[in-house]
């Protein structure tokens, strides 16, 4: 076959070239999509243009290509590469976001190609999600369907983020009283010999439960007239094993001062149940290894049933030391601090004077317990008469 020019077409293994009768060269091919898909300017060379092709074969052999016309993927391969691309996320967050698309988003959105997404098909999820999903998974769910078409607006694959529904990411916080002092103790009372002291210092010290989990010997200082306690990684669950990071806050890596009553049940634990090693893991299994989320949870309910709060989370404990401090006193900024959460305006407030004021609040918290464990309203210890 002849073109102008005397020049002659070129079909290869993989693609077309033609030649032009300006002396340039156009290139196309056929895509996994099916669709031909033409360069978008002539090549001044055949080499050039045989280059162009060679990459796009590479591409598509490597499971890389992607079509031109983004904005005509389907919204599950689309958010399954950004879930892929995001190595900035931690391993939790990865977790999280992986079992919100499996369960919430792809089953409904997967096949639904990016251009076709409007307000009205996003409420309709929505109104989905409500018949099927609890409050705060089905804000999970829509926060993470609003990152990923921000990330395609950013990318210009869409021009507008669909995701306009009012409150969407919104759920409200479930209220519960937090445990008083006689629960904490006959929750306490109620767990496996080596997990006791781990409710008593979920309850006063202010750590989280991943600050806890990564507790080492050799994270107690001062132990006799005082101890204080310092906080520089997290043991995060995910899919039950454990992975270990850093504070996510300024203030995450802290000290923070521990009530006296504390000392003692600390000094026993560490004397029964931890290694002699500085790094020996201080809340463990008989095999030295971090008790899994799930049965945590499970010990944990059971007691807390015990001491009539099955409504209680383990997450749900530190909230017992935080209320008393704030009523005896402890600023917004203070408990901030001894919690590890973080504002700009909380990261100012601590570097004034916070070591003083924890060491303050922790004498308050020692009073509140004395006072609590002094009152007839906690319940029953286990074992007792009624």
């Amino acid at each position: 076959m002849t073109r102008s020019g005397g020049q002659s077409a070129g079909r290869r293994s993989f693609g077309y070239i033609r030649p032009l009768s300006s002396g340039r060269f156009q290139a196309s091919y056929q895509g996994p999509d099916g669709q031909r898909r033409l360069a978008d300017l002539p090549f001044e060379t055949r080499k050039a243009a045989d280059d162009w092709l060679s990459e796009q074969r590479i591409a598509i052999d490597a499971g890389t290509w992607r079509s031109p016309d983004r904005a005509d993927e389907p919204f599950g391969d689309y958010a399954v590469r950004w879930l892929g691309s995001r190595t900035d996320l931690k391993a939790s967050t990865v977790s999280l976001y992986k079992r919100l698309l499996s369960c919430h988003l792809l089953p409904t959105l997967a096949d639904v190609v990016l251009k076709d997404f409007t307000p009205e098909i996003i409420g309709s999820w929505q109104a989905h999600l409500e018949g099927t999903t609890g409050a705060t998974a089905r804000a999970q769910a829509y926060r993470l369907a609003r990152t990923i078409f921000n990330a395609a607006v950013g990318e210009g694959v869409i021009k507008v983020n669909p995701c306009v529904v009012v409150g969407g990411g919104v759920t409200s916080a479930r209220s519960r009283t937090p445990a008083t002092v006689g629960e904490v103790e006959v929750i306490a009372e109620a767990m496996p010999d080596r997990y006791r002291f781990l409710i008593r210092m979920a309850a006063w010290s202010g750590l989280s439960r991943g600050e806890l989990f990564d507790l080492r010997r050799g994270s107690f200082l001062a132990l006799g007239g005082s101890a204080v306690v310092t906080v520089s990684s997290v043991a995060v669950s995910v899919d039950d094993t454990y992975v270990v990071d850093r504070p996510t806050s300024v203030v995450g890596s802290r000290t923070v001062h521990l009530p006296k009553h504390l000392i003692e049940p600390l000094e026993e634990h560490l004397a029964e149940f931890v290694g002699k090693d500085d790094d020996a893991l201080v809340f463990c299994t008989r095999t030295g290894k971090r008790v899994t989320s799930s049965h945590l949870s499970k010990v944990f309910a059971q007691a807390a049933r015990q001491a009539g709060r099955g409504d209680l989370r383990f997450r749900d404990l530190r909230d017992t030391g935080a209320s008393l401090a704030a009523r005896g006193g402890a600023t917004t900024e203070e408990l901030m601090n001894r919690l590890g959460h973080t504002s700009s305006r909380a990261a100012r407030a601590y570097r004034r004077s916070v070591d003083q004021r924890d060491k303050a609040i922790a004498e308050t918290l020692d009073a509140a317990y004395l006072a609590g464990r002094d009152t007839s309203d906690a319940p029953n210890q286990p074992g007792d008469q009624p």
